[in-house]
């Protein structure tokens, strides 16, 4: 059965989307996967996880910390011996507007006497091909 928390809309930023796969383990306590993440800005109004394979996926799903309402939520996935763990975590939001807005440019005028190591490299671009 999944979990569901929320109440899911077409207005709703979609902020993360997580595929967990672990393959069964055969000990007695069987096998937990933790999902935590945090969403500086934003507020989680619907949270759903998912199993995949339903024969041979026997995980559960529990929100241990944050969640709707919240900028951060944790969840721990767990699974019973010879059981796999096949899920998916889906977070949607909002933003969140009572947090003022500071822009970087900002930011960064009003705190670089602590971020002089911003400017070491200022003329030159980075690119990251994989």
């Amino acid at each position: 059965m999944p979990l569901e928390l929320g109440k899911w809309h077409n207005t709703l930023i979609q902020m993360d989307s997580a595929v967990v796969e672990n393959n069964p383990v055969n000990i007695m306590e069987g096998q937990v996967y933790v999902y935590e993440n945090y969403f500086p800005g934003h507020i989680i109004k619907y949270i759903h996880v998912d199993n995949l394979a339903q024969k041979t996926c026997g995980a559960s799903a529990q929100i241990k910390d944050g969640g709707i309402g919240k900028n951060s939520v944790m969840v721990v996935l767990h699974a019973g011996a010879n059981q796999e763990i096949r899920s998916v975590v889906d977070v949607w939001g909002v933003k969140d507007a009572s947090l003022p807005r500071v822009t970087l440019r900002r930011y960064m005028d009003e705190n670089s006497k602590y971020m002089k190591s911003l400017y070491l490299f200022q003329g030159l671009r980075t690119l990251n091909h994989n």
